[in-house]
This record gives structure tokens, sequence and C-alpha cells, in this order.
């Protein structure tokens, strides 16, 4: 079987090649371009989110510690969140997101991990250590999104999402993990999703 060829102009010049090399020249494309937007983004919206992590937690991070990089934990997300694996406390109030938050706190102290965002790539994670997990409330409501710990000390992903919907069910609380600590099930005692 013979190789696909693709005719490419370049500055006005023709030459053949093959389906393998246009493939991993699209690929480097998109990879660039990826760069840049995520430069872009980073730029146009970093500091905003930095300082919501700021002023919630007290901490002084700066854009220059948050890095491209993926924690080894991972978060999995259904199209209904009361479908995610883990612990779920799904479409509720502040309050209740509030407390059960600082029952977290309460069950396991502070905490030490990543710091991030859900689906934002451009900003990457910050490693912080003596975080308070009531803290991501906070986080959350101020940026209106998705704020993501990955505690590395106990092996699990903590996710607090608020959505901007009625105040009776604007966040949603997940806690995912190989084996996540017996003492936090209590903290969603009566909340649905799957252990």
């Amino acid at each position: 079987m013979t190789p696909k060829f693709e005719l490419i102009l370049i500055r006005g010049c023709e030459f053949m090649m093959d389906e393998g090399k246009v493939r991993e020249l699209r690929e480097k494309r998109m990879q660039l371009a990826t760069l840049r937007e995520h430069a872009r983004m980073r730029d146009r919206f970093g500091e905003q989110l930095v300082r919501a992590i700021n002023a919630a937690t007290s901490k002084t991070l700066g854009l220059e510690d948050f890095q491209s990089r993926s924690p080894e934990l991972t978060l999995e997300w259904p199209e209904d969140i009361r479908d995610a694996p883990g612990l779920v406390r799904a479409y509720v109030a502040e309050s209740d997101a509030i407390s059960t938050m600082r029952c977290v706190e309460r069950k396991v102290g502070p905490l030490v991990g990543a710091i991030g965002f859900h689906e934002k790539d451009y900003l990457g994670f910050a490693c912080i250590s003596d975080f308070a997990a009531s803290s991501m409330v906070a986080i959350a409501a101020s940026t209106m999104d998705s704020v993501v710990f990955f505690a590395e000390n106990l092996g699990i992903v903590i996710l607090v999402d608020c959505y901007g919907n009625s105040a009776a069910e604007q966040f949603s609380v997940v806690i995912q993990g190989a084996e996540i600590p017996e003492s936090i099930r209590e903290c969603f005692s009566g909340a649905t999703g799957s252990i």
C-alpha cells in the first residue's frame, strides 16, 4: 500500500508531504494555538482568580505560583453532578455548602495540596498548605466558578461549584478519591452521589 500524500503550497513552491507529517504539523500548530490562547486567558483572567483565592484564604499567592501541571488525582464530572462518584451535596444553598465544608474541615484539619479551577487549564494549580476547606465556598461564590483542591495528604479531590442559580440551589460540593476518609462521610449524610 502506498502512503497518501498531500500537496502543500509554501511561498509559491509546491512539494508533497506524507500524511503522517501533515498530521504531525497540524498537531504542533494546534498545540501552539492552545498555548497562545492559554497565555491570553491567563493575562486576562489570572490575576482576578488569584485575588479571589487570596481574599478567601488570607494567603499571598501570586500568578507565578500557578503552574500548568496535572495533579495526580482526577475529577470525574458527569453530565448531572448528582451522578458523580464519591460524596456529593448537589444543588444546595450557600449555608449548606459552608456547613458541609466546615464539617470536612473539622474532620481532617488543614489540608496540603494544590488549588485551581475546573476547566481553567490556562491558570494551572498552586501548591498550598495549611488550607481551610471551608474557604472554597467563598472562592466559588466570588468567582461564580468551580474551585478544585487536590488534597495530596489525603489522596482526595474536593470541588465546590457555584452556579449563580436561585439562592436555594446555588452550590454543589463533591469529594472524590480512592480512599475517602470515613470521618468525612458524616458530613454528607443524606446527600446524593455514589460512594
